[in-house]
């Protein structure tokens, strides 16, 4: 009779485990390798983000800029947490950090905690679509 319990019992810790490693990984893929397009103009052409299944992200704000954002992404829930590498401007380090709620597979832009973007003022709640290709290679 124990033993029959012990059995159980074991499988079924194992299938609540294989289960949510399961959503984990669903919950994972819907944003990772993923390119989102900002819902409005950029500078002056598409404004895009790549995220990347390694871990890193990548953004480009448009034609008219030259910069090229890279750096470290992690995922808390429903909040996408972007952190820019630290970069050197006149007069010191700057690290820049952007937060997104994931709604519907989509990214809509947190102003708390986040800085804005160096061309674009992105406002609190405006989103960034997913794109299966950017129109430019990053």
């Amino acid at each position: 009779m124990f033993r029959k319990i012990l059995t159980e019992s074991v499988l079924a810790v194992l299938m609540a485990a294989a289960l949510t490693g399961c959503a984990g990984s669903a919950r994972k893929n819907e944003v990772t390798g993923t390119n989102f397009v900002y819902e409005k103009d950029g500078f002056p052409d598409e404004f895009g983000i790549r995220i990347d299944d390694n871990g890193t992200f990548t953004y480009y704000e448009g034609a008219f800029s030259s910069y090229v954002g890279t750096g470290s992404w992690k995922r808390s829930g429903d909040v996408l947490i972007l952190r820019e590498r630290d970069y050197s401007s006149a007069s010191e380090k700057v690290r820049h950090t952007y937060r997104f709620k994931i709604e519907d597979g989509n990214l809509s832009f947190i102003s708390d905690g986040s800085d804005n973007f160096m061309f674009i003022n992105v406002s609190d709640g405006e989103r960034f679509i997913k794109k299966d290709t950017l129109s430019y290679y990053m």
